[in-house]
């Protein structure tokens, strides 16, 4: 429960952050690349930051088993990717 509450957490400060950077009127006229730009930061901040924090080095780049309790969390991804890759008959 607490990782979904910081989960959302971390969402919900993303979007302040937007909000902060483009100021209010944002919010009623959005516009694409300031939200690309937050998306961009979130991941870095996340490849550059919290994964090497986590001892998982920069990019989880070398992590041995990336799932090793075999939780199946990979598997939803690798099935989006292999449907919206796939060539229609």
């Amino acid at each position: 429960m607490t990782s979904w509450v910081a989960h959302y957490a971390t969402g919900i400060t993303f979007a302040l952050v937007l909000l902060g950077v483009t100021g209010i009127g944002w919010a009623h006229l959005p516009t694409l690349w300031p939200a690309l730009l937050v998306g961009w930061v979130a991941i870095v901040a996340l490849w550059f930051v919290l994964q090497p924090g986590m001892g998982l080095r920069i990019a989880a780049w070398r992590t041995a088993h990336p799932d090793p309790q075999g939780s199946g969390i990979w598997r939803p991804t690798r099935h989006t990717a292999s449907v919206c890759m796939a060539r229609p008959p």
